[in-house]
């Protein structure tokens, strides 16, 4: 009897860690999703802004004044 026993608390053993590895694997991969996203916010206007000066259509100060803004309004 008390190899079933043990073998029962081992299976129940590997389940827990199983449970405790999927939940972090979701919870590493929920985070990094929301940190994507708030990459893109910032990265498209900032692209654009960038592309603008590279074009001569925005000067440096204008530049670099609307990247300051630009990082403010994603925090």
């Amino acid at each position: 009897m008390s190899r079933g026993v043990d073998q029962l608390v081992s299976v129940a053993f590997v389940l827990l860690l199983g449970i405790i590895g999927l939940k972090l694997v979701l919870r590493s991969e929920r985070i990094g999703r929301e940190l994507r996203a708030g990459d893109s916010r910032q990265s498209e206007p900032l692209d654009i802004l960038a592309t603008r000066y590279a074009r001569g259509e925005i000067g440096r100060e204008e530049y670099l004044e609307k990247v300051r803004d630009v990082r403010e309004q994603s925090q």
